[in-house]
């Protein structure tokens, strides 16, 4: 799977979208109409997979598809076709499907350098070795994992048995290839590592699929240390995923029973459009614990009329369905609310 194939699978759902927004969901830019976007289509996988990656090469995949008859495209919009579909078909999506970007996609990568580092210090250490260089050159970096091993409470080698077996109790949760993948980086003992180039060429894969897979199994690391589960590997991995504090500071006068939008403002001293999006961060995050229907209740079954006649409600424009007869006094609130409640609702389908 090269860039091009790769970023074909973002346009699987078969609406016709906008192009540039899914750019944006793949650097992981933090917009409401960004974050939409990835909600409606179930695009959370590719949120902030490739922070690095510009907005021409994108194109550029983009136009080559457009050439090889797996998309159409008009300006900034485009569409699956059906060849593109067969082509998607073929591809083993698998590692994609578990991830989260939206909870995990800033933090992944930094785990994984975290879990490689870690890794090479414990297996020195075993073999009582000092003398090896560290992979992480960062002085202080090195000295937080220093700090995390003196905070260790049981003798090194019983500790060290009980880090082991959750390790390989995790990779055993990884089907096995991903599993190879994974442990054919890490650096020990006199062990060097493969780099991504060297294992995607041994493989014969690409780069990107080698990435993606290894980054997955970061995602799903994440995901069971969440849960509560592998204590030893949570000592050094503790997973990170939390809501900004002003967020969370909403969510607490919410539950005292103020839900609008401008008394929420005038409680925590925020502008509506940045409690708006706060709103929308706890939506994505809790679905089932938000209160949908006080902004949607007045409006859901217009909007449900609406959507039988166009049900690409992603790519729905405010401006212009406040145009329509009956939905001329629609609040954007339950606008929003509702193209984020079916796009859950097309997550669980």
């Amino acid at each position: 799977m090269n860039q091009s194939m790769f970023i074909l699978t973002m346009f699987q759902h078969g609406f016709k979208v906008r192009w540039t927004t899914a750019y944006f969901v793949l650097i992981g830019k933090k917009t409401s109409s960004v974050l939409t976007y990835a909600n409606s289509y179930q695009l959370w996988p590719y949120y902030h997979l490739f922070p690095q990656w510009s907005k021409e090469d994108f194109e550029k995949s983009i136009q080559r598809l457009v050439q090889q008859g797996f998309l159409l495209r008009s300006d900034k919009w485009v569409r699956i076709t059906p060849i593109g579909k067969e082509q998607v078909q073929q591809m083993d999506l698998a590692c994609l499907k578990v991830m989260d970007g939206w909870r995990y996609g800033q933090v992944a990568d930094k785990l994984l350098s975290k879990f490689i580092f870690t890794n090479q210090v414990l297996s020195e250490l075993s073999y009582h070795d000092k003398q090896y260089i560290p992979v992480e050159q960062s002085l202080m970096k090195q000295a937080m994992l220093k700090q995390q091993l003196k905070q260790i409470q049981q003798p090194f080698p019983q500790w060290l048995t009980h880090y082991v077996d959750e390790l390989m109790q995790f990779l055993n949760t990884l089907p096995e290839q991903q599993a190879t993948l994974l442990t054919n980086q890490l650096v020990g003992y006199r062990e060097s590592g493969q780099t991504m180039e060297q294992i995607a060429e041994s493989q014969q894969q690409s780069v990107i699929q080698v990435y993606i897979e290894t980054i997955s199994a970061m995602h799903q690391l994440l995901q069971s240390l969440e849960k509560g589960e592998h204590p030893y590997l949570r000592h050094f991995y503790e997973a990170p995923f939390q809501l900004n504090e002003m967020v969370v500071r909403t969510g607490k006068v919410m539950q005292t029973g103020i839900l609008a939008v401008d008394e929420l403002a005038r409680r925590v001293h925020k502008r509506p459009g940045t409690v708006m999006d706060y709103l929308i961060e706890m939506a994505l995050t809790y679905p089932a614990e938000f209160p949908f229907s006080f902004y949607i209740a007045e409006w859901e079954e217009k909007l449900s009329d609406y959507q039988k006649e166009d049900a690409n409600f992603g790519s729905w424009v405010y401006s212009e369905l406040t145009q329509l007869s009956g939905l001329e006094a629609l609040p954007f609130q339950a606008f929003r609310f509702y193209q984020i409640k079916e796009g859950q609702k097309n997550d669980t389908d």
